[in-house]
C-alpha cells in the first residue's frame, strides 16, 4: 500500500494541494504539534508491503524538511500524541507482549520509557495540578491500561517532569513516572476470582527464531 500525506492551504481559493510526505510506503495520522511548526505521521519506507516497520517521521514547516525521529528505533510505533509543549511525542511501541510507552524529544538522540509492564493505548496528553514546584507547566497522559488478569481500565500517568523531553541521551532510559487509577469498572469482580500470575517463556522455533510463550 501506498498513501501520501498533503497539505493544503485553506485561506488561498487557488491553492492545490503540496505532498510533503517522502516515503514510498503508507503514511497515515498526520497530527500538528500544538505550536503549529510540525506535522508528525507514522510512515512505512516500501510500498506494496503493509507488514512493513512503522516508523514515527515529523516535517518541519519552516524548512519543508522530513526527519525520521526514530532511526535507531526496532519496534513499530503505534500511537502518537504531540507534548503540549511541542518539544516532542509520547507513543506507544509493542515489546515482548505487551504495549510500553515513550517520550521522544524533537531533539533527543533517542526515546526514554515511560510506562511498561501492561497494553496502554488511546493515549492522550492532559495538565495536571500538582503541589510540587515545577519549571513548566505539568503535563500527564491519560490511557488506556489491559493486562493479562485485568480487563481495560482509564489510568493517568505523571510524569517526572525533572527530566526535560528536549535532552540529549544516548539510548533509552527510563523515566520516573506514576501511574494513578481514575476508573474502577472492575474492582467488584475481580474481588470474586482467583486469577494466577502470568508466566512468560522463550523458546527458540526451527529456524533459529526466538518466540515468546506464556
Amino acid at each position: 500500500m501506498s498513501a501520501k500525506i498533503f497539505t493544503l492551504d485553506l485561506t488561498n481559493p487557488a491553492a492545490k494541494l503540496v505532498a510533503i510526505s517522502t516515503s514510498a510506503g503508507g503514511n497515515f495520522n498526520p497530527a500538528y504539534s500544538p505550536d503549529g511548526k510540525y506535522i508528525a505521521w507514522r510512515s512505512e519506507a516500501r510500498a506494496g508491503y503493509e507488514s512493513d516497520l512503522f516508523k514515527l517521521v515529523v516535517y518541519d514547516r519552516t524548512a519543508k524538511t522530513v526527519k525520521d525521529l526514530l532511526p535507531k528505533f526496532e519496534n513499530w510505533v503505534d500511537e502518537f500524541a504531540w507534548l503540549r509543549s511541542s518539544y516532542g511525542l509520547y507513543f506507544t511501541s509493542g515489546n515482548h507482549g505487551k504495549q510500553e510507552v515513550y517520550l521522544m524529544g524533537l531533539k533527543a538522540s533517542g526515546p526514554s520509557l515511560i510506562a511498561e509492564g501492561a497494553e496502554f493505548s488511546d493515549i492522550r496528553t492532559i495538565p495536571l495540578k500538582l503541589d510540587r514546584p515545577t519549571i513548566e507547566p505539568p503535563e500527564g497522559l491519560l490511557v488506556s491500561m489491559m493486562k493479562v488478569d485485568r480487563p481495560s481500565e482509564i489510568v493517568g500517568i505523571d510524569i517526572n517532569d525533572t527530566v526535560h523531553p528536549a535532552k540529549e541521551q544516548p539510548e533509552i532510559e527510563q523515566i520516573d513516572s506514576m501511574i494513578f487509577s481514575l476508573t474502577h469498572l472492575n474492582d467488584a469482580l475481580l474481588t470474586q476470582l482467583d486469577l494466577p500470575a502470568q508466566q512468560s517463556f522463550w523458546f527458540t522455533a526451527s529456524d533459529g527464531t526466538k518466540l515468546e510463550g506464556s
